[in-house]
């Protein structure tokens, strides 16, 4: 380009950290600052995000001090989020917890639900339900909280904790909506529901699922236990009636487009984390290439998903110092 503004720069850096590529989003971050073009919040954002999924806790935490001291900018939520799903996925939830509870401005609910998402996920009750407590007044009607809590209840075994958050949730009318699958094949749309088996492939669907599950068990893939959840809850001994809506939805693609085609998913009400080292191993064998949309409350956030689908694709990966990675933006 013969002209490089603040919005070629940040469309670069943002496009490197969705795909995965931080050490390229934070490369060209440096070089944007050396030749003169000034970061500003979208910058931050993309250079936060890729710090966060390239596990980068002590770049991350210099580059959001330099917002406001060498930018004179002031942080977003949107940073603080980025913050706070950095530490969590380190495991540094008492840290996350102190950056929360000394932010200057008061932390919206997702800043909440992403450590109550990483507290879940290291089983860590106390912060959790410290998290929990601000979440639910900010959102008292959120289902996505409450399961977020009763989530974290279960794997902790504290299914007395747990059982009391359901019926918390029935007694305040809340109600969980079902999450739900869509890709398009041959310009028709195809949905899919948790256990759907109404689909004309369905049987062909879950024999696939069936092949895969056992190739995975051969490498030493366990399910995660969020998956299980639902099971248990509905002490239902079917496991076919617990398979994921994206799940399906995967495995339709697979057995529907060519080779060549990428299989796109939009997933709503779906809870993607956890599931990606399934989706890795799908890729692996039939080589293609996830690209999946996220709906957060109404609005599509892109999540990326890569997997190998070809000699190019597989050495660009490893470039980008990851087979798989995912990357939501919050902005």
């Amino acid at each position: 380009m013969p002209e490089k503004n603040e919005v070629s720069w940040n469309a670069m850096i943002t496009g490197y950290s969705q795909h995965g590529c931080a050490m390229e989003a934070i490369n060209l971050f440096e070089k944007m600052k050396q030749v003169g073009v000034t970061p500003n919040h979208v910058t931050y954002v993309g250079v936060l995000s890729a710090c966060s999924h390239a596990d980068l806790v002590n770049e991350a935490l210099g580059y959001f001090e330099s917002v406001s001291k060498e930018h004179g900018l002031l942080p977003k939520p949107e940073h603080y989020v980025c913050m706070v799903d950095l530490l969590g996925r380190a495991g540094f939830l008492s840290r996350a917890k102190k950056f929360v509870d000394d932010m200057p401005i008061q932390p919206d609910a997702l800043v909440w639900r992403t450590l109550l998402s990483a507290c879940a996920v290291h089983k860590n009750m106390d912060i959790g339900e410290y998290a929990a407590h601000h979440l639910l007044e900010l959102e008292p009607e959120d289902s996505a909280s409450y399961v977020l809590l009763s989530n974290l209840y279960a794997v902790s075994g504290k299914w007395d904790s747990r059982n009391q958050t359901r019926q918390m949730m029935k007694e305040r009318g809340v109600k969980k909506e079902p999450g739900r699958s869509w890709l398009e094949v041959k310009n028709s749309i195809h949905a899919f529901f948790v256990g759907d088996r109404h689909h004309p492939l369905a049987d062909k669907i879950y024999q696939y699922l069936g092949d895969l599950n056992e190739r995975a068990a051969e490498i030493g893939y366990e399910q995660d236990f969020y998956s299980l959840l639902n099971s248990v809850e509905q002490g239902q001994s079917d496991p076919s009636a617990f398979i994921h809506s994206e799940k399906l939805a995967i495995a339709f693609g697979l057995l529907s487009l060519p080779d060549a085609i990428p299989v796109r998913v939009v997933l709503v009400h779906v809870k993607i984390t956890g599931k990606l080292n399934y989706m890795k191993i799908a890729g692996k064998w039939d080589l293609r290439f996830w690209k999946m949309h996220f709906n957060a409350k109404g609005s599509l956030a892109p999540m990326f998903i890569h997997s190998l689908c070809s000699v190019t694709i597989s050495e660009r990966m490893e470039e980008c110092g990851s087979i798989l990675q995912a990357i939501r933006l919050y902005s």
